[in-house]
């Protein structure tokens, strides 16, 4: 129960990883603010630079995919129609919410459209993967019959192991409510007190898991899924990744789990 209590917020967390980023310079004027916790957190940094992970270039090449996907998915939730055709999708797909980004393209044909172009103008706007790693990217950013969406998802790969980029809701399902504030995090943790980066509307923020559960806002998740739709919790433990799926609490009912605690710096 601890490794679940510690992912309820954080679900996608690939690494103890964020201490040696946020003591490498993010003191260039960003616009984030207000850590959950206490302790003395640097908050000048962009959502864009909390994505980088000095020590793992294929998880920051994870978190660069999420941002663009987190950006046109934000782009969706500026538009009446698409955010309500959105978060109903999401509560068709169950209590979580748990929904393939491509799975629900191939439903929604405008969505599809809007998402590839969105994507596409965030990889041509920010000079992260792949524009800053693979050949070629200004050029296919130009080309109108480039699916930027289905580029980055082959891509979207840790250790060997190909995951699914998913939208999900956070603090519970919540029906579309134009009259609702809306919330898009990324689905990595950012710094000591396992706060995520995202926007509230156009405002960069850092949001904890004790605002995620109480907020009134509609808060979705844009984060890392298995191929066929689970979302992947995962634990650094001795040194190994171990990662598990989650299961319906009809499944967990006779679940035992034995935890050990490891403490790097100041994080277990």
């Amino acid at each position: 129960m601890i490794a679940l209590t510690f992912m309820a917020l954080a679900l996608f967390v690939w690494s103890c990883q964020k201490e040696e980023a946020a003591a490498n310079g993010f003191e260039k004027g960003g616009t984030l603010k207000n850590p959950s916790c206490a302790e003395d957190q640097p908050t000048s940094a962009t959502v864009l630079e909390l994505m980088e992970n000095p020590d793992d270039g294929a998880d920051t090449r994870i978190n660069h995919i999420l941002y663009h996907y987190a950006q046109a998915v934000r782009q969706a939730m500026e538009n009446p129609t698409k955010r309500c055709e959105l978060v109903n999708a999401m509560l068709a797909a169950g209590e979580e919410g748990v929904l393939s980004l491509k799975e629900y393209a191939t439903t929604n044909t405008s969505f599809a459209t809007a998402l590839n172009e969105d994507i596409k103008e965030s990889i041509g706007e920010n000079n992260v993967y792949p524009r800053s790693v693979e050949t070629g990217i200004d050029a296919l950013v130009l080309d109108a019959n480039w699916d930027a969406n289905a580029y980055l998802r082959d891509k979207f790969e840790y250790e060997s192991v190909k995951y699914e980029p998913v939208v999900h809701f956070v603090g519970g399902a919540k029906p579309c409510d134009l009259s609702k504030p809306w919330v898009v995090v990324i689905g990595t943790d950012v710094n000591d007190c396992d706060d995520v980066a995202g926007w509230r509307g156009n405002t960069e923020i850092l949001m904890g898991e004790a605002e995620a559960a109480s907020t009134g806002e509609i808060v979705i998740f844009v984060g890392v899924g298995r191929r066929g739709g689970a979302v992947i919790h995962s634990l650094e433990q001795d040194g190994k990744k171990l990662e598990f799926a989650e299961a319906p609490v009809s499944e967990r009912e006779n679940l035992d789990i034995d935890v050990t605690k490891h403490q790097i710096k100041k994080r277990f």
